[in-house]
């Protein structure tokens, strides 16, 4: 029987898999607490709810809809799962106000989740905007 930790791992692995790179929402409804809580740099203050977490998803889905994503290193410890990751996509879709540039692009970034009962109850999401809007064309 895998440990506690190695659960949590697959629990924040299975939401990156089904619900960022597929966009089934299901998944990641399935795998969120009902207390879910999201915290993203970028993406302004304050937690998102489920709704606001679900329209961003769908809205980097359209921009990349090819989006694909690498788990470079996860370690977990306890309710937290540290995961850095690195993003690919093709610019085929409006992003931040971008009109598609075709540019393969890729960016990486680094996630906090916490666990409780085999649910995520919180995400602490920061990712390289900068390298993303450089590669872009965006200074």
């Amino acid at each position: 029987m895998p440990s506690a930790a190695e659960r949590n791992k697959t629990i924040v692995r299975r939401l990156n898999d089904e619900y960022v790179v597929k966009g089934n929402t299901a998944a990641a409804d399935e795998l969120w607490a009902a207390e879910y809580e999201e915290f993203a740099i970028p993406g302004g203050p304050g937690p998102k709810d489920r709704d606001a977490h679900h329209q961003g998803q769908a809205e980097l889905r359209t921009a990349f809809p090819d989006l694909r994503s690498e788990v470079v290193e996860q370690l977990a410890q306890g309710e937290l799962v540290a995961t850095r990751f690195v993003m690919y996509g093709t610019h085929k879709g409006r992003f931040a106000g971008r009109a598609p540039t075709g540019k393969e692009v890729s960016w990486e970034g680094m996630s906090m989740h916490r666990i409780k009962n085999g649910r995520v109850v919180e995400a602490r999401i920061i990712f390289d905007s900068l390298d993303l809007m450089k590669q872009l064309g965006g200074n």
